[in-house]
């Protein structure tokens, strides 16, 4: 059977359409192929990253509660600190009051000691020792310590010495030196009581000099003694006096000769 020219052109163009079509048909499939494949890593990657998120989430959240853990224990440490702060400046304040109280109850008692422990008080007694016709044989001069104080004297010992100088005392002269007496073993002296130191004496005639002014005399001595409060400490008394006696009859007097010998602690 023969064909005409126009069926085989027709043929012909179908025949060409249908290799277009099956040629763009495979292009295709390889296309969705390659697609699916394209898709399908797709899902994977996102599931691995999903897993990969979600272990970091895991990992963020661990952190997190590390974080205020920690946090947590610093905040504690820190009100703990407050409060043994609070607590040390509360004690620093008690301890001032106290030391303050400490302070006001040392004075007290140092105010208390000062007015109770012994205390030594100097006279001199002196008078005109006459012989047995009547005439002055010898002027006589005894210190006396009184404790004055309101408890005992205790170790208390000293010495004393006169002499009679003309017209005056050398001013190198040492008012600080024993003499030539004999210092007595260390007593006891009560609350009030009395103890005397050795008699010293000058002659009529050395008295009536000094009532003339040709001369004069001087005593002078020493004490020490401890209290009752504070054992190891000594207190010391030194003295010297100028002898005047008056124009009437025996009064004599003991004003201060050279201060500078003239101390207590």
């Amino acid at each position: 059977m023969q064909l005409s020219d126009g069926k085989k052109l027709i043929l012909t163009t179908l025949s060409k359409i249908y290799e277009h079509i099956k040629i763009s048909s495979r292009k295709i499939i390889a296309l969705l192929n390659h697609d699916r494949v394209i898709a399908a890593a797709t899902v994977v990657l996102a599931i691995v990253a999903f897993l990969q998120w979600l272990t970091f989430e895991d990992q963020r959240k661990a952190l997190d509660n590390t974080d205020r853990a920690t946090h947590d224990l610093a905040k504690a440490a820190i009100d703990q600190a407050k409060a043994a702060q609070n607590a040390a400046e509360g004690i620093n304040s008690q301890l001032t009051i106290m030391q303050g109280q400490l302070a006001e109850m040392q004075n007290q008692s140092a105010i208390t000691r000062s007015q109770l422990r012994a205390n030594l008080a100097l006279t001199i007694a002196n008078y005109l020792v006459n012989n047995s016709d009547g005439k002055p044989l010898a002027w006589i001069f005894t210190p006396v310590w009184k404790n004055s104080g309101g408890t005992e004297a205790l170790h208390a010992n000293g010495w004393v010495a006169i002499r009679y100088f003309s017209p005056d005392a050398p001013q190198d002269f040492d008012f600080m030196q024993f003499g030539n007496n004999i210092t007595p073993a260390p007593i006891t002296i009560p609350q009030g009581s009395e103890i005397m130191h050795q008699t010293q004496s000058l002659s009529p005639e050395e008295m009536q000099n000094i009532v003339q002014h040709a001369g004069i005399g001087v005593i002078w001595g020493h004490i020490e003694y401890s209290d009752i409060f504070q054992k190891a400490t000594v207190h010391h008394m030194h003295y010297c006096l100028r002898i005047f006696p008056s124009n009437i009859g025996a009064i004599v007097s003991f004003p201060l000769y050279r201060p500078e010998c003239n101390y207590s602690d």
